[in-house]
């Protein structure tokens, strides 16, 4: 499954504090990389039962993700911008960037 196709109710599972968390953020959670996605879906899992700077730092991570994703408007994971995009300030939306280019 990929995180764009994340419904409401697959974290009926989940519980109490955890479901709400990830129901209250699931735009940003379907835009998330799938490498990134599982991980943070365990520790949500895992909410109800973590300490509140355990909470704390989950919620400051989904945060995060969510201001990125409104500052950029384009995703969490943005095109990469070749020298020609960039002179015409467009994204090239086949190419991802990768770490270290």
């Amino acid at each position: 499954m990929l995180p764009s196709e994340l419904k409401p109710e697959q974290f009926n599972g989940y519980p109490p504090l955890a479901r709400k968390l990830a129901t209250d953020n699931i735009k940003t959670l379907r835009k998330l990389p799938l490498s990134f996605l599982p991980s943070l879906l365990r520790e949500v899992i895992d909410y109800d039962y973590k300490f509140p700077a355990e909470r704390h730092a989950i919620d400051r991570e989904i945060g995060q993700a969510t201001a990125a994703d409104r500052r950029t408007g384009i995703g969490i994971v943005r095109p990469a911008v070749g020298a020609a995009e960039r002179r015409n300030d467009r994204c090239s939306p086949c190419r991802l960037e990768t770490v270290g280019q």
